[in-house]
Formats: C-alpha cells, sequence, structure tokens
C-alpha cells in the first residue's frame, strides 16, 4: 500500500488509508506513514479510536510496538472515553497490555531521568552562582585530576614497556657474553694448541657449567634463568620447579645457553 502523503487530496483520504493498512496488519505501510511525519496520533474520525486502539482491536502487535516505540500519546481516550490500554484489558489481549504496560514504565523512567537531570544542572548553577570563585577552583581542579590520571595511566604503560625492553636487552648482553667467551676460549685454544678441558685440573670451570639442581653436566642443552644459573633439560622440564633455585626468579622463559652447549660439546671430543 503506497502512502505517500503527496498523493492524497486532503486528511479524510490520509485518515482511511492508514487505518485500513493498520486493519490489514500491514506495518511497512504505517513505518512508511510515520517516516514522512504523518501524525502517530492520528484518530478515526467515526469512533475516535488512534492508530494504537485500532492495532490493539485488529490485533496488528508488531504495528502496536512500532506506535509505541514512536511515541503514540498513551493517554488518548475513544469516544467510548477508553484509552489502548483500557481497550486491550476490555478484549484481554495480554500481549498489547504488556508491551502498553512496559512502555508506560520506561516513559515514566526516562522522564524522572529528565526531571533528575534538570534538577542536577539547576543545583549546580546555583552552587556556581552562590560560590563563583570556588566553583571555578572546583571544575579547575576536576580537570586537572583528569589529566593527572591519563599522565599517570601514560607512564604505567610506558614503565611496562621499558620492562619488557630491560628484560630483553639484558638476555641479548647474555647471549653475547657467552659468544664472547666462546671466542676466546677458541683463541687461546688456537694459541696453545691445546683443547679446552673440564677435567679435574680445571674443576672451577666444570662447576660454572653444572646445573643448579641435579649437579650434573647438562647435555646436550644448556639452558639457564634469566639470571644466567645453568639448568639441564631434565630439570628445567619438572612441574613442580618453577623458580631458579639460585636466584628464585620465574623459570617462564627457556633461554639456551649456546655458548655453553658449544664449549661442552668441544671439550667430548
Amino acid at each position: 500500500m503506497d502512502l505517500n502523503q503527496n498523493s492524497f487530496e486532503n486528511y479524510s483520504q490520509v485518515s482511511s488509508m492508514i487505518f485500513q493498512a493498520v486493519s490489514q496488519g500491514d506495518v511497512n505501510a504505517v513505518r512508511q506513514y510515520i517516516n514522512q511525519g504523518g501524525d502517530v496520533n492520528i484518530c478515526n474520525e467515526d469512533d475516535k479510536n488512534t492508530l494504537l486502539h485500532a492495532s490493539v482491536i485488529h490485533g496488528s502487535y508488531n504495528i502496536a510496538v512500532l506506535l509505541l516505540n514512536k511515541g503514540a500519546d498513551l493517554n488518548l481516550k475513544n469516544r467510548s472515553d477508553l484509552t489502548a490500554l483500557q481497550v486491550a484489558k476490555k478484549l484481554h489481549k495480554d500481549g498489547f497490555i504488556l508491551s502498553i504496560q512496559l512502555s508506560i514504565r520506561k516513559r515514566a523512567e526516562k522522564e524522572l531521568k529528565i526531571e533528575k537531570d534538570r534538577l542536577i544542572m539547576e543545583h549546580i548553577a546555583q552552587r556556581k552562582s552562590r560560590h563563583p570563585g570556588l566553583s571555578s577552583l572546583h571544575e579547575m581542579t576536576r580537570i586537572n585530576l583528569e589529566n593527572a590520571h591519563s599522565l599517570l595511566r601514560n607512564l604505567e604503560n610506558e614503565t611496562k614497556r621499558t620492562k619488557k625492553l630491560v628484560k630483553g636487552l639484558e638476555l641479548q648482553l647474555s647471549v653475547v657474553e657467552g659468544q664472547m667467551l666462546v671466542e676466546e676460549m677458541n683463541e687461546a685454544n688456537h694459541n696453545l694448541g691445546s683443547s679446552f678441558s673440564l677435567g679435574s685440573n680445571n674443576a672451577a670451570s666444570k662447576e660454572c657449567v653444572r646445573c643448579t639442581v641435579c649437579w650434573e653436566v647438562p647435555s646436550p642443552l644448556v639452558l639457564q634463568c634469566t639470571e644466567g644459573h645453568v639448568l639441564c633439560e631434565e630439570c628445567w622440564d619438572r612441574p613442580e620447579l618453577q623458580l631458579c633455585p639460585e636466584c628464585r626468579v620465574p623459570l617462564d622463559m627457556r633461554i639456551r645457553n649456546r655458548a655453553l652447549e658449544s664449549i661442552l660439546s668441544s671439550s667430548r671430543t
């Protein structure tokens, strides 16, 4: 049904067409009528029923919900002096009763909130007029506090990123120092014409590459905590071992010490 109001000759024709759409349950036609600026509270000239009255009488539930959402007046009465809610109760149409009652409640809550906001703004205005100096100071302090909170959040985020950077650089430094140790040992072996040994004549060197848990020389992998303390793979994988036995840092990052692996590998050949 086309409800383009520009094609209607008079109000009576508009009324007839829209009430016919309601009786047929044509929700799209009613939506088109409202979106084009049609009166959501238009009344039938004969019985003074509004569109909401008509939707209840004809059982057009979707149209009733649409009209309620579009702000249909719930206090309008027909020629029998009945509101749409009273008509719904008279016809025992529970779904319509519930929808209209919910709409009444929502509108009351909205009006209450509007009134509450109005009173708050009025109170603020009165307070500012009585204490203009303090009000200005209060507003300035509030803004400064919000800015300080924002700055604090930014600093906390920056601190987290810096800590991650420091941890990564410490790990990188440990790896580089291990590589330097390998280079120094290889150079010493080349100059002396002998290989690096972990025998009894070099007990101090052997001690430094023993697992801090089982006290065995790690093989084939040499693992370490972020502070550089050595563990073998078997001890690292123990579920009860959550912290380094030496420095108590969390063992949440599996770090291989490839430098010591290389040294141990060369000492076994």
